[in-house]
């Protein structure tokens, strides 16, 4: 199932190619114009490693059924 980026929240999971991922901080960034951007701080599962992403608003994710 897919997730709106926007739906992403502190203890949300979701799949990225063959990683899972977890959430571990969420911000939506407005600006003056255009469209936001969701920027979240992300752990992977199976590396441990802790990245920021960033997303356009309107982006879609896979969620991951842990």
């Amino acid at each position: 199932m897919a997730l709106n980026v926007t739906e992403l929240r502190k203890g949300t999971f979701y799949k990225e190619v063959k990683d899972v991922l977890l959430v571990l901080t969420y911000e939506h960034v407005k600006t003056g114009r255009g469209s936001g951007n969701i920027k979240v701080k992300v752990r992977n599962i199976r590396t441990g490693s802790v990245v920021e992403k960033s997303f356009i608003t309107g982006a879609r994710v896979d969620e991951a059924n842990v």
